[in-house]
């Protein structure tokens, strides 16, 4: 309703690659517990932590994988203006911008939200830009 849409990034965060087939199933199934809980949806898009993924884990797993083309660098765990500058520096048309639900990263996304605006990017979903 909103334009938001919701993925999977796993229950408990590991890296897929390094789990046993059941262990996969067991993190992806969680993560979609949770959000039909809320949402009442169960999602069709998969983003492994790490942007950690094999063909193994993709047979796995009955979901769109989708990675980013564009990276905040937030997860280093860096101040607010260096997201920013980040993401001024690396986003291009069509990218899929890596965020995470950090501190200094919602600081940051105001700006973030304004500048990109200004440059006449558009928001859109994973699905839009997939289609």
């Amino acid at each position: 309703e909103e334009g938001h849409q919701l993925g999977n990034h796993t229950f408990t965060h590991p890296d897929l690659t390094k789990l046993t087939a059941d262990e996969v199933r067991v993190e992806v199934e969680k993560a979609d517990e949770v959000i039909k809980r809320y949402t009442d949806k169960i999602p069709h898009l998969l983003r492994p932590p790490y942007g950690y993924i094999n063909e193994e884990v993709e047979k796995i797993i009955d979901k769109k994988i989708v990675l980013w083309t564009a990276d905040s660098k937030d997860w280093s765990k860096i101040e607010a203006p260096e997201i920013i500058q980040n993401v001024q520096k690396n986003v291009t048309n069509n990218d899929i911008l890596l965020l995470h639900c950090f501190e200094q990263t919602v600081i940051a996304l105001p700006e973030i939200l304004t500048d990109l605006t200004e440059k006449k990017y558009q928001f859109v979903t994973v699905d839009d830009i997939l289609s």
